[in-house]
């Protein structure tokens, strides 16, 4: 089977559930497929935890989106979206998968 080239949004890498899966799931389609993977994340509020911690034992590549955040912002949302069309433009990939419901 030929690699695929993924690219994962997640809004936010705050410790939780959904952090957890994108991280790991692109770390191990890479090691485990040898599949081109990039993981898009964005800013966390002054209240939540970044989770480097899971970024640093599962290594993959990944780009931070300082527009990209939860609250709603029509002018950083709008940027947010620019900034990733352009990503995803370069990386060209066979599947986008988001992960929560702003990223999707």
């Amino acid at each position: 089977m030929k690699p695929l080239r993924i690219v994962r949004i997640i809004t936010r890498l705050n410790v939780g559930g959904p952090a957890y899966q994108a991280v790991i799931l692109n770390y191990l389609l890479k090691k485990k497929y040898n599949h081109k993977t990039l993981l898009i994340y964005g800013d966390i509020s002054n209240e939540e935890v970044f989770y480097q911690t899971l970024l640093n034992n599962y290594p993959c590549e990944a780009i931070f989106c300082k527009e990209l955040q939860r609250a709603i912002n029509p002018i950083k949302d709008f940027i947010a979206l620019k900034d990733i069309t352009k990503i995803i433009r370069q990386f060209k990939p066979d599947i986008v998968h988001t992960h929560t419901a702003k990223a999707g």
